[in-house]
């Protein structure tokens, strides 16, 4: 798959680089608690899904039927809602076990900003992406 030069990519590479990444938010949590893992685990493929549902969004054309357009956009909506109430409940329970959550209420943090977690969202599912491509890409060549 290849996204340069779609207004998708353009936008994630204008975006303002992340601070606190998926991969730091689940090195702060206790290995052994399966219920913290499990919800980063949730969040990941949640961000998977709303980067797709956003793309689909941006597929839209001008000879789709009203109805389409707005089942594309309701998707892609409750998957944003989806992914903050995932993220809201990370948080409280990383905060409830004693985890740093200044990704989530810090200088920066994502609470209660929606454009943030749009642009965090879409900036990890595309590293997230990348990275598959490249070690797919890694083992082809040996």
């Amino acid at each position: 798959m290849n996204f340069e030069g779609t207004p998708l990519y353009q936008e994630i590479e204008r975006g303002a680089p992340i601070t606190y990444t998926l991969e730091k938010i689940r090195e702060a949590l206790p290995e052994e608690d399966e219920d913290l893992q499990g919800m980063c685990e949730d969040v990941a493929q949640c961000t998977d899904r709303y980067l797709l549902s956003v793309l689909a969004y941006q597929r839209i054309n001008p000879n789709m039927r009203n109805k389409d357009v707005e089942i594309i956009d309701s998707n892609r909506r409750i998957t944003h809602n989806s992914l903050c109430d995932k993220l809201r409940i990370l948080a409280r329970l990383s905060q409830a076990n004693g985890v740093n959550t200044e990704w989530w209420d810090g200088p920066g943090g994502m609470r209660d900003d929606r454009n943030i977690i749009k642009q965090w969202a879409l900036k990890t599912a595309f590293n997230r992406l990348r990275n598959q491509v490249n070690e797919e890409r890694q083992g082809s060549a040996i």
